[in-house]
């Protein structure tokens, strides 16, 4: 626990923080969300699998697995930039 003092100084510091910088106010008090934290990685993992499908279908020149695979990496990378739905 803080004591008066520190308190009155920790408010202090907030209230011009609020005002100097309201961007990075908003950014860190932005609750944590492990739904995008998980979305991310699965994304990652994916993107990671569909890049290396890629580059084994031109080895073997296959298109249709090319095409399949470019098409995943689309996914994964759609999955990693947009926000997941707001919970109801």
């Amino acid at each position: 626990m803080l004591n008066d003092g520190e308190q009155r100084r920790l408010d202090e510091i907030e209230a011009r923080l609020r005002g100097d910088d309201p961007k990075l106010v908003r950014a860190l008090s932005r609750p944590y969300d492990a739904r995008l934290v998980r979305r991310r990685r699965v994304a990652v993992f994916g993107g990671i699998i569909a890049v290396a499908a890629v580059v084994a279908g031109l080895a073997v020149i296959n298109v249709a697995m090319v095409v399949v695979a470019l098409c995943a990496t689309g996914i994964a990378a759609a999955l990693y930039f947009t926000p997941p739905h707001p919970r109801r």
